[in-house]
């Protein structure tokens, strides 16, 4: 998910970053997908990934917290780099909200609470006098 490559990332209302495309997991027992789109990417109170759940293309829920991480991993990524800053290997875990929404579509058991989603390695580029798809300079 190349979050900041495609037109309409940005920062919504709620000051979380967004990004139109999101995942699709295909369940092969229960011939289910299940689509997590549009994505969001929050940083305070607790850094976590939600995301609009649809259910073979029918929309099941506008938002679910699907994973989470702690601030600690996340600063513990933190990298200036030349022209802004960049998080590296920021492990996003599974929720119990994402576990057992999982398990009810599917009819099987969801992922493991607390296990590995993925990594996120989100990069900022500060061009001086110019402002990013966010609205702000360098996001």
């Amino acid at each position: 998910m190349p979050i900041g490559s495609t037109a309409g990332d940005g920062l919504d209302s709620r000051g979380r970053v967004f990004y139109p495309g999101g995942l699709n997991f295909h369940h092969a027992a229960s011939g289910k997908t299940i689509t997590l789109k549009p994505t969001y990417i929050r940083v305070t109170p607790t850094p976590g990934y939600s995301a609009g759940v649809a259910v073979n293309g029918v929309p099941l829920t506008d938002e679910l917290m699907i994973a989470d991480t702690t601030p600690a991993e996340t600063l513990a990524g933190a990298r200036p780099s030349l022209t802004g800053w960049r998080l590296e290997k920021v492990p996003f875990r599974v929720t119990a909200e994402a576990s057992r929404m999982f398990a009810q579509v599917t009819g099987d058991e969801g992922p493991r609470v607390g296990s590995l989603l993925g990594m996120l390695t989100p990069n900022s580029d500060y061009i001086p006098g110019r402002t990013s798809s966010t609205g702000f300079p360098g996001f």
